[in-house]
């Protein structure tokens, strides 16, 4: 389980990170979601249009935490918010990520999760 973990935050083979808005040294971010209100400006006033979501850049507004849905099985990902099998945000893969999490507690430790970053408290 601490291995599946650790590859979605960067030890992979890309160095890649598929949670939004973390990135552990050495690693590169996820920061091109599929997800509507990551990809429009932050001047709500405006209307979120076509331009906002083709935008090359990263995202103005970050999901953290999000998981997104990762590379194909030879470990191709492309951080491009059009390519939304690879980049789509979705409730499932974020509470796959939390049960993980959970299932990784340490009890001999009074309950503490023993997660591959730091938590705020």
């Amino acid at each position: 389980m601490r291995s599946q973990l650790l590859y979605v935050v960067g030890g992979n083979p890309l160095n890649q990170s598929y949670v939004v808005g973390y990135t552990p040294a050495g690693t590169k971010a996820a920061d091109r979601p599929h997800h509507r209100s990551a990809s429009c400006n932050r001047d709500f006033s405006r209307t979120c249009d076509w331009n906002d979501y083709n935008f090359n850049g990263p995202s103005p507004n970050v999901l953290r935490g999000a998981l997104i849905g990762g590379p194909d099985n030879l470990d191709n990902f492309n951080n491009m918010r059009s390519d939304y099998i690879q980049n789509e945000v979705a409730l499932d893969y974020n509470a796959g990520e939390l049960a993980q999490a959970e299932w990784g507690m340490d009890n001999s430790e009074g309950g503490r999760l023993c997660l591959p970053w730091p938590v705020r408290n």
